[in-house]
């Protein structure tokens, strides 16, 4: 396991790669690299959970956060752009 408290700017950099041109698939390896005891959501949770994060990394370009935010409205869902 790695210890995010010992790597954050690695961590924030794999992530944001992740949000920026990955998938959902990406995102559940980034978890099973940095939290492998924390068990992997379900795939509805984890397509949520990734435009949530899309919408919520200042990091990342605006029109990635855009669609995120169009799609978890689409779907009721609540975006940190709001």
């Amino acid at each position: 396991m790695v210890d995010v408290r010992d790597g954050l700017a690695e961590f924030i950099k794999e992530r944001d790669a992740v949000l920026e041109n990955g998938t959902v698939e990406n995102l559940v390896q980034l978890y099973k690299k940095y939290f492998p005891d924390a068990g992997i959501p379900n795939a509805t949770a984890l397509e949520i959970a990734f435009h949530k994060c899309r919408t919520a990394a200042v990091d990342i370009s605006m029109q990635k956060r855009l669609v995120s935010d169009a799609w978890l409205k689409n779907r009721g869902y609540e975006s940190f752009l709001d």
